[in-house]
């Protein structure tokens, strides 16, 4: 059992640990679409995209420095170390590069983004975050550290493609195509969310509330996308004049502000209060269960002859098997975890049945 316990409490502080570290991967997924975008508008109006490429860079710059710092979370040596310095690499020559095309210019962006969620998908790996035991955790992690970001990085390829439409004022049918297939993903990743809160929400009362602020925030993140797409999307598919450049700035805009509000107002922090939770929960219950061993432990030694196992398990006093009322104090109040940990475990019956409330009892007596 205290195994058990010490597992997951390394488990729950790993997931934590990734979910730190996993800050600044997601936040360059917007820089580095805004940074597209730029790039392919400074095609048409170099002069008013060079102040947002800038910026949009020194952003890009800031995240893949955070990500230089080792992680917390258990992970073969130097291996975060060589796949963030490949990434750093691949950004500086797309960064430095003076492409005039559209085709070479989102195709470096694109194979750059790639690189950045594979390795999201190995530090949610490494770190555990894609597999925890929790059904409510872990629906919220996958909404937090698979789907926004996936969301994010095609939200940045609409907004790339609509503004170049919009600065050429008509799209070309690759670029066409290209914008119906961001569409159709930013469709999977959305519907995904929406399937998530729904998961969570069947997870008692946490999940309940959780899902509850989740639905509020992904409903105003629907509003604007749905807007993106009416106002923005659809003239330039349907070979309409596009919206001016400074409508798609806005109306993009807007879908950011909805996502991030979504991602860093509910979901990152309610997943790391479910870790925290998590960890804390199962920390108490070691140190409860340990004390009670060692409580049992000094019990038996009062007795004489020292006491021996059975082939069953259970222990023995001379003639007489200890019972739990060997273990009860003057007030009678570790009897609920005695008879947990030192009677009924000794037959397999483990702590299971007991209630967390119940422990805390008995540990308020052993203290």
């Amino acid at each position: 059992f205290l195994a058990n316990e010490s597992s997951l409490i390394r488990t729950a502080d790993n997931e934590a640990a990734g979910a730190r570290y996993f800050n600044p991967i997601e936040a360059m997924i917007m820089p580095l679409g805004e940074h597209m975008a730029y790039s392919l508008l400074s095609l048409q109006d170099p002069r008013a995209a060079a102040p947002h490429i800038a910026e949009a860079a020194k952003e890009v710059d800031g995240h893949m420095a955070a990500l230089a710092a080792a992680p917390e979370f258990d992970a073969p040596a130097g291996e975060a170390e060589r796949r963030v310095a490949a990434l750093r690499s691949q950004w500086a020559q797309l960064r430095d590069a003076k492409s005039s095309d559209f085709d070479s210019i989102k195709r470096a962006h694109d194979e750059l983004e790639a690189q950045v969620l594979k390795y999201r998908d190995w530090v949610a790996a490494t770190s555990q975050m894609n597999l925890d035991p929790s059904p409510v955790t872990y629906f919220v992690l996958d909404s937090a550290i698979m789907r926004v970001p996936d969301l994010e990085a095609d939200l940045g390829s609409v907004q790339a493609l609509s503004l170049l439409a919009a600065a050429a004022g008509s799209a070309t049918e690759s670029q066409r195509q290209a914008l119906v297939a961001a569409n159709a993903r930013m469709d999977f990743s959305l519907d995904a969310i929406a399937k998530n809160i729904a998961s969570a929400s069947a997870g008692g009362t946490d999940g309940e509330a959780i899902s509850a602020d989740s639905n509020k925030a992904f409903a105003n993140v629907m509003d604007k996308v749905n807007a993106l797409r009416t106002e923005i999307v659809v003239p330039i598919l349907a070979g309409r004049e596009p919206a001016p450049v400074d409508a798609v700035t806005e109306s993009a805009d807007a879908v950011v502000a909805a996502v991030v509000s979504l991602h860093d107002g509910v979901l990152m922090p309610a997943a790391v209060q479910q870790l925290a939770d998590s960890a804390a929960t199962h920390r108490s219950m070691r140190n409860t269960v340990g004390a009670c061993a060692a409580v049992h432990d000094r019990r038996c030694a009062h007795h004489a002859p020292a006491p021996a196992r059975e082939p069953g398990g259970r222990y023995q006093h001379g003639q007489r098997r200890l019972l739990p009322t060997d273990f009860i104090d003057r007030q009678g109040r570790t009897r609920a975890v005695v008879e947990c940990v030192v009677h009924d475990a000794w037959q397999g019956v483990g702590c299971a049945q007991r209630s967390a409330g119940q422990l805390a009892d008995g540990i308020d007596g052993l203290t």
